[in-house]
Parts: structure tokens; sequence; C-alpha cells
């Protein structure tokens, strides 16, 4: 073979050799392009679709604490009448700009508080909860023992610590009922002299956030009173209770203004027991409302949770219920009492 004809050979064998070591499936991995940015896709539809952002405004909710406490504290109550006042007019005040309607009657849920004393680090944590749609029929509101055994789901906590500096309300949202506001938490100090030392004269730290042995906190829910309002009610006064009440919404923060000992925000038990996996009654709620929210002509408005209001829902899902009965007023949790 004549020298030229050599060369043709190599110059083919050379130009096989690029095109194979270009080919995908060699064995040496491909180089990865490092130079990009990852964009979430935001928040999953099952998640979007039970939303209670428009529900309830939890930015309210320290400063309604903050205003019960003071209110208390000028009406000389103490220990145990201190703690009815606060549980009652928190449940009250927080149902009167509250339009949460799980079960989709038209009727708006009652507000749950579940008092938890954390005696280690002097603060108080209020579970505020609602009922399982599973839990309708309520019972009478006068039953103490039968509300205590109503299963929940949690829908905010609000903590409250006090210094000689300041008392401090903090409120955050559960994660998976407002997916959007996931670790955000909202905080007011009371810093005015006046009530400090008004809080200060009447040992409010000795006996709010470090409970007697006897437990004069008690397991119960309460103590509210619970009168059914519907949820265009709710809505046609709402706007009226926040002009009378006069409560400031707190601004959001990524860093709690309330640490509990293990450094982060402090958690309810509720909190540390579904903190990242929600209880599964309430998974098939969300998932109920994914596939409601998909589903072809379904209805744009409504009483039920995540909608802004008005009549209730005329579809059926999984998590319809029979009409709830509707119990005179009662205190929910009265009577709960004391752990020995």
């Amino acid at each position: 073979m004549k020298p030229f004809h050599w060369f043709i050979v190599a110059c083919i064998a050379v130009v096989g050799l690029a095109v194979w070591w270009k080919q995908p499936d060699r064995d040496s991995p491909a180089r990865l392009n490092y130079d990009t940015v990852g964009v979430s896709q935001g928040l999953t539809p099952q998640a979007q679709a039970l939303n209670l952002d428009k529900n309830l405004d939890v930015s309210l909710l320290p400063d309604i604490a903050r205003q019960v406490i003071r209110e208390g504290a000028q009406k000389g109550l103490k220990e145990q009448a201190f703690l009815e006042y606060l549980l009652r007019e928190v449940s009250t005040r927080v149902g009167e700009i509250s339009t949460i309607d799980l079960n989709e009657d038209g009727v708006a849920d009652p507000i749950l508080v579940k008092p938890e004393p954390a005696q280690g680090d002097k603060y108080i944590l209020l579970s505020l909860r609602v009922p399982d749609p599973h839990a309708y029929p309520l019972p009478e509101g006068r039953d103490a023992a039968a509300w205590k055994r109503v299963e929940t789901f949690e829908v905010a906590t609000l903590t409250v610590s006090l210094d000689e500096k300041a008392l401090t309300v903090q409120a955050q949202p559960d994660q998976h009922l407002f997916p959007s506001q996931a670790g955000q938490h909202y905080a007011v100090n009371d810093t005015a002299p006046s009530f400090l030392s008004m809080y200060m004269t009447m040992r409010m730290v000795d006996w709010m956030f470090m409970p007697r042995m006897y437990g004069f906190y008690g397991p119960g829910w309460g103590y509210g009173y619970y009168r059914p309002v519907p949820v265009v009610v709710v809505n046609q006064n709402r706007g009226g209770a926040l002009s009378q009440r006069g409560y400031s919404a707190a601004p959001g923060s990524a860093e709690p203004a309330i640490r509990g000992s293990g450094g982060g925000a402090p958690q309810s038990q509720y909190g540390r027991d579904y903190g990242k996996t929600p209880p599964k009654a309430l998974g098939e709620l969300k998932s109920s409302a994914a596939f409601k929210s998909r589903a072809p002509g379904a209805p744009a408005a409504g009483g039920g949770f995540g909608r802004p209001g008005g009549a209730p829902s005329a579809g059926s899902g999984s998590f319809r219920t029979a009409p709830r009965s509707l119990p005179r007023g009662g205190g929910f949790g009265r009577g709960g009492g004391r752990r020995r």
C-alpha cells in the first residue's frame, strides 16, 4: 500500500475514534454543567388545595392574646380565674375573625384552645385547634368530658413569655394548613412600664409559666362558649370586629422571638407528633381537596376552607358530613379540672 493510502486510512481512524468518544453511552461519565440555578415549581397541588390563608389572619393572633392578657390583669384575675379568662377570650375573639370550615357545612368551626405550660422554659403555649371533620356532630356545649375527646387539627400556636423587660407573644401557623407561611413567626412585645409593673406586682411569672404541682391547668379544651355561627355571618361581621378591637398585625419573621430549650421555636405536643407528616385524617382531607379542585366544573365559591366565604358547597366529597347539631351556648372544656 502506498504511503498516501496509509495517510488516508490513518485520518479515517482518527475521525472514527473522535466520533466514538463523543457517544453518550460510553463507560466514562458525562461532564455535568453546574453553571445553572434550580428553581422550585412551588407548592404541590395537594398543599395548595388546603390553604387557610384567607380564612384566618395568623398575624393578628399575637395582638389578640396581648390584649386579653392586659384585660385579665386589669380585672385583677389570678391563677385559675386568669387562665379561664385567657382561654375563653382567645377562643371567642379568634372565632370572631375565623372562617375556617373544614367540613364545609357553612358553619364556622369552633376554635378550641389547649394550654401547654413549659415550666423549664418559662413560657406557656396555647394550641389553637379546630375539629376533625370526622368529629361531627359535635357534643353539646356543656358536655366538657365529650369535648375533650373530640379529634382535632392544630391550626396555629400562641406562645407567651414574660420577664422584667417585656411580655412577648408569638404566633406560628401550622405548616400543613398554612403551607405558604411555613416557617413564619409573628410576634409582638408589650413593653409598657405600667403593665409590666402590674404583671410583676401580681407575680404572674410565678403562677402562669411555672404552675404548682397540683397542675391547675388541667387537660381541658376551653373555656370558650361555642355558639355556631354561619361563615357568611362571620364574613359580614369580621370588619366590624377588627375595627372595634383595634388589632395590629404582627410582622412576620423566619427567626422566632421566643425559643424553646432546643433553640428553635416552641412546639406543642401536636407539633412534635406531626411536624413533618400530617395526621392521616388531615392527609386524606388534603388529598380530597386536591381531587375536588381538579374536578371539571368544580364550584368556585362557597363557605368551606380556602374560600372567602358564602353559601355552603353543594358538592359531595369524602369528607362531607351530616349537618352539625346546633347546641346551645355553653362552656366547652369547663369543669376540666385539676390534675393531681
